[in-house]
């Protein structure tokens, strides 16, 4: 929680999602509507409540606010999701991206299901752009939680390579090795190549020289103390006004609540 002023706070919630929230997302999110209903029991003297998601990856801060409407209806919906919860007594497993992260799983049937292959559905009218985006999310959900659970396999096996150079293990021989990673240090490349070709060493580090992006956030987040709070602020805004930026294509998609 940030006080911003006499009668305003905010409440911050920072994530590293790899894509920035969409402003309907923002604006919709049950998550930070109940943020305000919390906020506003426990600060009853602010009038103002500013909710905020800081996208870290991105450096971005997307801002929203609730009306009194939008949290009464809140409020609502999460009491009555609550009676249904107690009412209830048949709780049917549904697959969902998030088996990967169920204590539960192991006892699951509908998992195991996944995980043997049975509740495999192929879909032959491509034309059905409906069936195929019904398909995609069912088999791309499954790929997530095989990918987990091969995850979780392979940790085991891995473990017993600790002390042993090579494992052979149902009928499969398996060997932990090293993968190389080249790197050139720029003072010494940037000199010999200078050498050979005539040109300046200004000229080469243009054309080959580039900071990496983690390695110079590191960087920055090292200098800690040693420089003011604010300045610090303002490098950071100066590095990234001098930055390059590429875009590729990406596909993404989410499930439409």
């Amino acid at each position: 929680m940030n006080w911003i002023d006499e009668e305003t706070v905010e409440i911050v919630d920072y994530k590293t999602n790899h894509q920035l929230f969409t402003r309907d997302e923002v604006d919709a999110s049950l998550q930070m509507s109940l943020y305000e209903l919390a906020a506003r029991q426990l600060w009853p003297w602010a009038k103002k409540v500013r909710l905020t998601f800081w996208m870290l990856r991105h450096g971005l801060r997307q801002t929203t606010t609730r009306t009194a409407d939008e949290l009464e209806a809140a409020k609502a919906y999460v009491e009555a999701m609550g009676k249904q919860t107690e009412t209830a007594s048949d709780y049917p497993a549904r697959v969902h991206s998030g088996c990967t992260y169920c204590d539960h799983r192991s006892a699951c049937p509908a998992y195991a299901e996944v995980l043997d292959g049975s509740r495999e559905v192929v879909h032959d009218d491509l034309a059905d752009l409906e069936q195929v985006a019904v398909e995609r999310e069912r088999v791309a959900t499954r790929v997530r939680i095989l990918q987990a659970h091969k995850t979780e396999l392979e940790k085991v096996i891995k473990n017993h390579l600790k002390n042993e150079s090579e494992l052979v293990a149902g009928g499969v021989r398996y060997a932990m090795f090293n993968v190389a990673s080249v790197n050139h240090p720029l003072e010494s490349t940037v000199r010999i190549l200078s050498e050979a070709t005539q040109r300046s060493p200004e000229e080469i580090t243009r054309e080959i020289a580039v900071v990496d992006n983690d390695a110079l956030k590191r960087l920055v987040a090292g200098l800690g103390d040693a420089v003011p709070k604010p300045r610090l602020t303002l490098l950071r805004a100066e590095l990234d006004a001098k930055a390059e930026r590429t875009f590729s294509p990406r596909f993404w998609a989410k499930e439409v609540a």
